[in-house]
């Protein structure tokens, strides 16, 4: 995408590419070295960092990790059921507890630039 405002680039980049630990060095010295060849006045040329890509079920459990002892001393388990399934961002757990420990939980996840939603599958029998 453009920003005419500031003549500013923001670029999506793709297959390998998109996962490269090298991409955003290639983009500096390549794509924009030649975008800027090409339109001399060219503001700053980005890269658009994709969010979701990465989340899977393994990420988001590791979300979980450092907080885990803390719900689990409260009461409270916890299983991630799937990430990206339902949506993009969107990770899909079981949970029996407390219901503040469960707010806790999401706002802990929501943290995460990876998650963008938070769905509960929810031990009605379990809760308190």
């Amino acid at each position: 995408s453009s920003d005419p405002a500031d003549k500013s680039v923001v670029l999506q980049l793709q297959g390998s590419c998109g996962s490269c630990p090298s991409a955003t060095t290639t983009m500096k010295n390549g794509i924009e070295r030649a975008l800027q060849q090409a339109w001399p006045d060219l503001g700053p040329v980005t890269r658009l960092e994709d969010k979701t890509k990465f989340l899977t079920a393994e990420k988001a459990d590791q979300l979980l990790e450092p907080i885990r002892a803390a719900f689990t001393n409260l009461g409270a388990t916890v299983t991630v059921l799937n990430a990206n399934l339902l949506g993009p961002g969107v990770v899909e757990l079981e949970y029996s507890g407390p219901d503040t420990v469960r707010y806790g939980i999401e706002l802990s996840l929501l943290d995460s630039p990876l998650v963008t939603e938070v769905r509960w599958l929810i031990d009605d029998a379990a809760a308190n």
